[in-house]
Order: C-alpha cells, then structure tokens, then sequence
C-alpha cells in the first residue's frame, strides 16, 4: 500500500512539473501474485483464516494479469521499496 500510495504522489507532483497530457501509468511491480500468495501471508500476519473456495476458472478467464510498470518508472522515476508477500 506505501508503494501505492508513493506512486499516486509521484504522478500529482509529475502533473504539477513536467507531465502534460493524458498519460495512463500502471503501479505495479511487474511479478504477478496469484490469490493464494496474497491470501496465506495475509491470514499469517493477522492470525485469522480467510476463507477460500478454490474453483476452476471460468471460461474465458485469463491465466496471468499484472501491471508493466515500465511508464511508471521512466515517467516518475518509481521503483516499488515493498515485497506485498513479505509484509
């Protein structure tokens, strides 16, 4: 969530500076994270159970989705600080 939060304060301070336009800028850090990766540490950290049901996909569904966070680099001189998983 910092890494987030830094990003957004970067893209308002680019719009304040240099940044003209529309520019459409994903805030990621370019590896993908199933639910799972998400959800154990989560329920470790917190000492709760989530509850899950593991389920096929549905068709049509995509395999991997996850942000290329190239522009956010270049554009903001942004590198994610944060491991999600290791919180």
């Amino acid at each position: 969530m910092v890494d987030l939060a830094r990003g957004h304060v970067k893209a308002v301070q680019a719009l304040n500076e240099n940044l003209k336009g529309v520019n459409a800028i994903s805030l990621g850090t370019d590896n993908g994270l199933s639910v799972l990766q998400i959800v154990r540490p989560m329920e470790s950290k917190t000492k709760t159970p989530i509850a899950c049901n593991m389920v096929d996909r549905k068709a049509g569904g995509i395999a991997a989705c996850y942000a290329n966070a190239s522009k956010a680099r270049q554009l903001l001189d942004l590198q994610t600080k944060f491991d999600l998983i290791k919180w």
